[in-house]
């Protein structure tokens, strides 16, 4: 009896500690992290055929594996400027993510287009804070939260928008709720859902991710953005459950570790990998060269010659006078009869040194102008030209895309001074702005809507010009050239900054 009494507490003890040590277990899965892939292949950078190699290869591991993209891909591109991101879908679709974060660039070509990809998508859009003003819901084809699972383990999906999305891409139909509420509504379901983690993909630096964190509404989050670095955050210490990848030729490989349900017990321990280390798949390698192919010839059509050298390096054409904007600005003009010009830095985004006697081709031409913008000739006083004016100098010490680039004025400004007061004099035809006087101003649609913080621009009275009102501004900048056969652009201090060192150098403002 004293026998099998024994070996009954014996049994029960081994009971006991079998189900201590599951308890302790620890859960495992791996996320592989990617986004802003705006071009699919690059012999430098590697692109979407090497990203499939990679998730083949981690696919086989006995660890499930979630994948796990970001967004930020539909546009600007040169192949997006003339399918407006469907070929990104076909090739996603290939790679099978478990979601994709909406970001920012999905507006690129806006909320119908952003509709209708999300209904070519195999895989679920994730939009946790957007509501369409017409239906009260979200925008047609995006989901506020997904449930993914790999294995046994569940993973609830959200992500977060900032109202930066309205003012940079000039959307009208959409509203972005607070992230914070949205943020416990949404965890708050998944957690009754039962999910064993939350994952959010973000793209704005303002947000408080780690007081998401700290307060359990996320247990780690995303975001791709190669403008961005820890020390760019307002809310304080970078948390270790927050993710940022910057370079963009890399993909984030995070391992995840936890006690089972005990989400805040989460470790991440990630690494980014260069895509290029990898085998191009063949198969998504031959969808890549179908998107590209298809396009080839016409692209590749010269249309002039480039007399001079020129640059459309972010820097150069967000921080002062830009030779080619100056030869765009002066084209509207020219086209429409306007006045004055003024277009967006930003709206030029090539990246590219030309040099002297360069051909010219289509695919340059839409590289350097791949949004779809329309030209819009507007009624403007001078006052509400100035008001524009300090807008697209408020921000040139982070290089973003509103400052202005123009034509039909002279503008002297000090960029070290304060945002809102560093327009020192403006003159148009070499007299003084008028600020009561009216003037015929020719920019595009995205800026006529207040998109990049021009909201001076928005609700103008919109005036009628000879030629066709709906071309783009690309495809005018291209006929332009082609009638011209040779093009040279140049400076001629229509921007000056008197704080430069040059103008500080020569002792005049004149």
């Amino acid at each position: 009896m004293f026998q099998s009494s024994f070996i009954t507490r014996c049994i029960a003890i081994c009971l006991i500690c079998s189900i201590i040590n599951v308890a302790k277990a620890s859960e495992k899965a791996t996320v592989i992290f990617a986004g802003e892939m705006t071009e699919i292949a690059s012999e430098v950078k590697g692109g979407y055929a090497e990203l499939a190699t990679l998730l083949k290869q981690k696919r086989k591991s006995s660890i499930p594996t979630f994948f796990l993209f970001g967004g930020g891909s539909l546009g600007p591109s040169t192949l997006s400027s003339l399918d407006r991101g469907t070929h990104i879908i076909d090739l996603l679709n290939s790679l099978e993510p478990d979601a994709m974060g909406v970001a920012n660039r999905e507006f690129s070509f806006l909320e119908d287009e952003l509709s209708l990809r999300s209904y070519e998508a195999a895989f679920p859009l994730i939009a946790s804070n957007l509501t369409d003003k017409f239906t009260l819901k979200n925008l047609d084809g995006l989901i506020e939260n997904t449930i993914v699972q790999q294995g046994k383990y569940r993973i609830g999906i959200l992500s977060i928008l900032d109202n930066r999305v309205i003012e940079e891409f000039a959307v009208s139909r959409i509203t972005i709720t607070n992230p914070r509420t949205a943020l416990e509504k949404q965890s708050k379901f998944l957690r009754e859902k039962g999910v064993d983690l939350i994952a959010l993909t973000y793209s704005s630096p303002a947000l408080p991710i780690r007081e998401y964190l700290h307060d359990g509404l996320i247990d780690f989050s995303l975001r791709r953005n190669e403008h961005s670095t820890p020390e760019n955050f307002t809310n304080g210490e970078h948390h270790p459950n927050d993710v940022l990848l910057i370079n963009p030729a890399k993909v984030a490989i995070i391992d995840l570790e936890w006690t089972k349900n005990k989400p805040n017990s989460l470790k991440l321990n990630w690494s980014s990998k260069d895509l290029n280390l990898f085998a191009k798949d063949p198969r998504v390698l031959e969808q890549v060269l179908g998107h590209t192919e298809r396009l080839a010839f016409l692209l590749k059509q010269p249309i002039g010659l480039l007399t001079t050298s020129m640059s459309t390096k972010i820097k150069d054409v967000r921080t002062k006078e830009n030779a080619f904007a100056n030869f765009i600005a002066d084209t509207l003009i020219d086209y429409t009869g306007a006045d004055i010009a003024l277009i967006n830095g930003g709206t030029i985004r090539g990246e590219k040194y030309y040099k002297k006697n360069s051909v010219i081709r289509r695919s340059d031409i839409i590289k350097e102008l791949p949004f779809r913008n329309k030209i819009t000739l507007l009624e403007v006083t001078g006052k509400q030209l100035r008001i524009a004016l300090e807008n697209g100098f408020s921000l040139i010490e982070q290089f973003k895309g509103r400052f202005p680039q123009i034509s039909g004025m002279q503008i002297k400004y000090d960029s070290s001074r304060p945002a809102g007061e560093r327009v020192v004099s403006v003159k148009i035809d070499e007299n003084e702005l008028v600020l009561e006087k009216t003037y015929k101003l020719v920019t595009t649609d995205y800026l006529s809507v207040g998109g990049d913080g021009y909201a001076s621009f928005r609700n103008l009275k919109q005036l009628k010009f000879n030629n066709q009102m709906s071309r783009l501004v690309s495809d005018v900048i291209i006929d332009t050239i082609k009638s011209k056969k040779e093009i040279a652009v140049s400076i001629d201090s229509r921007l000056v900054d008197i704080s430069s060192p040059e103008v500080s150098k020569s002792g005049s403002l004149e």
